[in-house]
């Protein structure tokens, strides 16, 4: 059942980080500070991690690590291909965090939907 919403949850994330990435290029940014910083390109596009965050909601396990760690990494390999350690994805969670809230805003995903 989990592995069915993957791909929804993949198709409509990825949209919108597409939408987001591009209007945040567009925007005046500060001039940048001379502090030199690596750039490395993670392996997770931000697609997918906000889709495993997701996934962990709608699953019914309690414990993100363990869901992490043995259900993403045993199950869904052929999902995401490009896996991470369970640390290196904490550790890029919080960059897909605004992104995440505004997706799920936008969806009404937040809202009470009562009559």
């Amino acid at each position: 059942m989990l592995r069915d919403k993957v791909t929804e949850f993949f198709v409509e994330t990825d949209d919108f980080c597409k939408v987001f990435s591009s209007e945040v290029k567009n925007q005046k940014k500060l001039e940048d500070f001379p502090i030199k910083r690596r750039n490395r390109k993670c392996k997770l596009s931000d697609s997918e991690i906000m889709s495993i965050l997701l996934l962990f909601q709608f699953g019914q396990f309690t414990n993100f690590k363990h869901f992490y760690c043995q259900y993403v990494c045993k199950h869904l390999p052929g999902l995401f291909p490009d896996l991470i350690s369970y640390s290196r994805f904490v550790q890029l969670q919080c960059r897909v965090m605004l992104p995440m809230m505004l997706h799920l805003k936008h969806r009404g995903l937040g809202k009470n939907r009562e009559g």
